[in-house]
């Protein structure tokens, strides 16, 4: 044997290692990898919504709110709300309504033609690509998220990320093949999906709807039911939007 060879490492052996780190450094990015940042605040603006959205609905003797733009001032008032800038109610998607004490701005509340589209600005301006501040659709889906607000006190996320970060799940036990097409854009607006996804859905029926308020699925999350039938009393289809309630 030649006492004077040399051992060094191939180049087959350079690239494995090399491999393998960054396959370590993949997996260490996913596991430590901090959740998105607004994903509680928008959750929670959801919420929010819904929590003054119901308690104002229960005031109204007829089961609707009303559309006299005091949908506003009556979520104003069961707020923890900001002196500065004062309230302002006035119809517009662009208008500030209020800011929480928490920071979150309120935009669009003023309107009276529902549903009633809310934006709202999870952790007010704040966010490091909100260079321009205010009611910017360009920061939708980063620290600006919308949410419908309907007359019989229902409300869902608009907004891509927001669906996203809220976990919609809807159940529906059957439609009429008539309305097909009216039904799908239902399912696709909820659940933020495309045709593909929604036909995929309505083949898929679990065959029973569930009135009950809430339930837990397989890994123990808590859903909320807000169940509607669409195309009001004479209904097309039955369905059934939960929430993850947290």
């Amino acid at each position: 044997m030649n006492q004077n060879q040399r051992k060094g490492v191939t180049l087959a052996e350079m690239l494995l290692v090399m491999l393998l780190t960054g396959v370590i450094i993949v997996l260490s990015i996913q596991v430590f990898r901090p959740e998105k940042p607004n994903k509680m605040l928008t959750r929670s603006a959801f919420s929010l919504l819904r929590q003054i959205t119901g308690e104002i609905l229960s005031t109204d003797s007829d089961g609707v709110i009303n559309t006299d733009g005091s949908y506003c001032s009556n979520a104003f008032s069961r707020l923890n709300t900001l002196e500065t800038p004062v309230m302002n109610c006035n119809p517009g998607n662009d208008v500030l309504n209020f800011m929480l004490t928490n920071g979150m701005i309120f935009y669009g509340m003023g309107n009276t033609t529902f549903p009633i589209t809310v934006a709202v600005d999870v952790n007010g301006d704040s966010y490091p690509g909100d260079t321009t501040g205010g009611y910017n659709l360009a920061n939708e889906n980063n620290d600006l998220f919308r949410f419908n607000v309907y007359s019989n006190g229902r409300v869902e996320p608009v907004s891509v990320n927001a669906k996203q970060y809220i976990n919609c799940k809807l159940v529906m036990d059957s439609y009429d093949p008539a309305w097909v097409t009216d039904v799908r854009n239902v399912v696709k607006n909820v659940l933020g999906t495309d045709d593909t996804g929604a036909n995929t859905f309505m083949s898929n029926l679990p065959g029973v709807l569930s009135n009950a308020m809430s339930y837990s699925d397989a890994e123990g999350n808590v859903f909320v039911s807000s169940k509607l039938d669409v195309f009001g009393a004479s209904p097309k289809a039955s369905i059934a939007i939960h929430y993850l309630n947290n």
